[in-house]
């Protein structure tokens, strides 16, 4: 066995993984938990639907690089959006959808983060499993 208590076998591809003790499953449901609670949240949010108008005349037009047709100040002058892309997903998604595809999409993204972030920390040394609910009563 290496130092960290795994042996070479469990390194290849197929070998079995320990299992998570109830603490550690318990708090990983909890932290998932209150983010998907968080994330679901819907606050009015007055750029949402300019970032749909702006991803809708992009879907139709099929151009990125245009005047900007929404301000005054700016009228006729090229206008380069470094969001483009995140508005044509926004404007996909609330046509296919509606509202509630925009909340489902809200709640994916901040749970995949979440996932993400749990990954990078267990890589950078982060106690896992067993370990990671040790300090659990």
């Amino acid at each position: 066995m290496d130092v960290a208590g795994v042996g070479r076998d469990d390194a290849r591809p197929g070998a079995r993984r320990e299992r998570l003790p109830p603490a550690s499953l318990a708090l990983i449901t909890l932290v998932m938990g209150l983010g998907l609670y968080q994330f679901a949240r819907t606050l009015a949010d007055p750029d949402i639907w300019g970032h749909i108008a702006i991803g809708r005349l992009y879907h139709e037009t099929g151009q990125i690089r245009q005047p900007d047709p929404f301000s005054y100040v700016t009228a006729g002058h090229e206008w380069v959006n470094h969001e483009w892309l995140f508005e044509v997903v926004l404007f996909r998604v609330f046509a296919a959808i509606g509202p509630r595809g925009l909340i489902v999409l809200k709640v994916a993204i901040g749970l995949l983060l979440l996932g993400i972030i749990y990954r990078f920390l267990c890589r950078q040394g982060l106690p896992r499993y067993g370990r990671a609910s040790s300090w659990w009563p």
